[in-house]
């Protein structure tokens, strides 16, 4: 299948095309999707992890576009690091501080503690609170809470004031419990707070660094969903290819193949939108076409996952087909960092009020 690239407008060049196509071969080889039944639920190959920070992939001198484009080559392997739970913490660093150094040389794992019991994770919604030293309270659903060595927690603070620390993982006054996830290739934690020392209380307004890091990483992960998206649909038209019924490839019949060309038309829209979010990403103007990315992401991944198993008949409600895997994926993408409805309702503020 022939994918459809950015065009230059967005300042798609060949250096991104040939770093795309790097990025594929690389994951194909490192990280077949082959790989995943042989996991467990936490494992992840931490070689791998460093070896993408030393080609850059985490560093962010190629600008979202590149991210982006590196994002949805992970989404078609559905690569099960904890690459994007590290790119979340970046997000709300300052590039040139000690801790995102580290992070960039992939000597240490980070991940983003901003979700509150019951799953609320809006700034409003804080719960963890600062003394003025220590933090206290519950995270859950934090991203490879396992493996992280370094939380970036949101916590309210005695005045009120909503603030962003680092908190090395494992520490005093920490308790890390693995969660039952739907994506087992996508970990979470909760981490119990009773009075955990944070190593620094990161600077400015909290509320305005934790939305803009939100949305920035909303907007990234539509890019790896529409990776994710269309490896399943190409699976989906090979199988529709080889498998026979009534004398025939199934893929002949218009119920089967107008419906893969409905979902592929509706990933390459996709597609569009998140690639232009990304190249707008460290521009004031971001947050809309971040919002629309998401938004549209989170329908089109969900539609394409169902109509996957569906089209894979009941092979596809099986443990030997990978569709399972992509399904799961799509559950867990879609409410990430804000589902197609939150996404909708703040285009909708932006735009009227």
């Amino acid at each position: 299948m022939t994918p459809c690239y950015a065009p230059p407008a967005l300042g798609f060049t060949e250096e991104h095309e040939l770093a795309r196509q790097a990025a594929r071969r690389f994951l194909a080889e490192r990280a077949p999707l082959s790989g995943l039944r042989s996991r467990g639920p936490t494992d992840f190959d931490r070689s791998l992890y460093r070896e993408m920070a030393e080609l850059g992939w985490l560093a962010p001198e190629g600008g979202g576009l590149l991210r982006a484009l590196l994002l949805e080559e992970m989404g078609r392997v559905l690569l099960p690091s904890p690459y994007f739970a590290s790119l979340l913490a970046l997000l709300t660093l300052d590039a040139d501080g000690p801790e995102a150094s580290a992070i960039l040389r992939g000597e240490r794992i980070a991940t983003l503690a901003h979700v509150e019991p019951g799953g609320a994770w809006l700034p409003d919604a804080l719960t963890t609170r600062s003394d003025g030293q220590l933090l206290h309270g519950e995270k859950s659903r934090v991203p490879w809470g396992e493996a992280a060595e370094l939380a970036v927690v949101a916590a309210r603070e005695p005045g009120g004031e909503v603030a962003l620390f680092c908190l090395e993982l494992p520490g005093h006054g920490v308790t890390v419990i693995p969660e039952q996830c739907v994506d087992a290739t996508r970990p979470t934690a909760r981490l119990l707070l009773d009075g955990a020392r944070p190593s620094a209380r990161l600077g400015g307004d909290g509320r305005t660094r934790l939305c803009d890091a939100l949305l920035r990483g909303a907007a990234l992960l539509a890019s790896e969903m529409v990776g994710a998206a269309e490896a399943l649909m190409t699976m989906t038209r090979d199988y529709a290819i080889d498998r026979k019924q009534f004398g025939r490839a199934i893929g002949s019949f218009q119920a089967v193949k107008h419906p893969i060309v409905d979902a592929m038309i509706g990933i390459e829209l996709t597609r569009n939108l998140a690639l232009g979010a990304a190249s707008l990403l460290d521009s004031e103007g971001f947050q809309a076409p971040a919002h629309m990315a998401k938004a549209m992401a989170s329908d089109v991944f969900s539609a394409t996952a169902r109509k996957g198993v569906q089209l894979h008949g009941g092979f596809g409600f099986t443990w030997d087909a990978d569709v399972h895997f992509f399904f799961k994926r799509a559950l867990d993408s879609r409410s990430s960092l804000g589902d197609a409805s939150y996404h909708r309702r703040a285009l909708a503020k932006l735009l009227f009020d």
